[in-house]
Order: C-alpha cells, then sequence, then structure tokens
C-alpha cells in the first residue's frame, strides 16, 4: 500500500503539469532506447542499468537493474531538488 493516499495517475499528471515534465519527448526517449528489441520481438531490453519490459511489441514497464538502484535514486534526487520538490 501506498504511503500517502495519491494515485499514480495524479503523481503522473503532477510532473507533467507542475513540474513541467514533456510526456512526449519521455515517450520518444524511451521509444529510442527500445526501438531495435521491440522490432526483433524482444520481450525485454536492458539499456544503460534500466531493464525496458515488452509486451505484445509495447513497453510496459521500467525498472532498474539491481546495481543501478542508487543511481536512480540520486537522479531522482538531482531534478527534485532542481524543480522543488519536497520529500
Amino acid at each position: 500500500m501506498n504511503r500517502y493516499p495519491i494515485t499514480d495517475h495524479a503523481v503522473l499528471r503532477y510532473l507533467e503539469h507542475v513540474a513541467g515534465l514533456n510526456m512526449e519527448e519521455v515517450r520518444k526517449n524511451i521509444h529510442l532506447k527500445t526501438k531495435t528489441a521491440i522490432e526483433s520481438g524482444a520481450k525485454s531490453v536492458t539499456v544503460d542499468g534500466f531493464r525496458y519490459r515488452i509486451t505484445n511489441g509495447r513497453v510496459v514497464t521500467v525498472v532498474p537493474t539491481p546495481k543501478s538502484g542508487r543511481v536512480v535514486a540520486k537522479k531522482f534526487e538531482t531534478w527534485s531538488n532542481k524543480k522543488g520538490v519536497k520529500k
């Protein structure tokens, strides 16, 4: 259960509308990283320490590989500090 009564949809919309995250750029970036894997019928691909899981030709989730977890936290912390997101 989530710690706060906030849905993933609300978080996504916050990132898009309040924090200014350009969702089309995010999609484009994911597509560029996974295009070859999708076209070859792969079920997943690991790029830059992240595993992109593919189902029916679509990326359905992105998870850090075990060694990259700390990098993810640091990247978010840097991003959130720049955007003024309070923890």
